[in-house]
């Protein structure tokens, strides 16, 4: 799955990536195993990790990058600000946007 992630992202085989990646998507694999009550990933999830992991990886990019983004901008004594728009967050808004996929595979607990 990682050579997935690496393909959708443009990167080459370069190793100093692989260890941020491996923990996105490591990371992505388990939050999908606990929220569809199950021990291993099967084969029609993997490429919603793969997507996910993906959204994560460029999302953090983005909060790296953000401080080079303009904020405001002042054109003939008009001043105009630009919303603070924070592109990270947590893994569960990625998880939320895949929900519909996810429930398909995801197993009724009986209390």
């Amino acid at each position: 799955m990682l050579g997935k992630v690496k393909l959708l992202l443009g990167l080459k085989d370069d190793p100093k990536d692989d260890d941020l990646l491996s923990y996105l998507l490591e990371t992505t694999v388990e939050k999908i195993l606990a929220y569809c009550h199950l021990s291993q990933l099967p084969p029609g999830l993997e490429n919603v990790a793969v997507e996910i992991t993906t959204k994560r990886y460029r999302s953090q990019q983005a909060d790296v990058n953000q401080d080079k983004t303009v904020k405001a901008l002042n054109v003939g004594g008009i001043r105009t600000e630009f919303a603070d728009s924070k592109a990270g967050g947590g893994i569960d808004q990625f998880i939320d946007s895949y929900r519909q996929q996810l429930n398909r595979f995801r197993k009724v607990r009986v209390r």
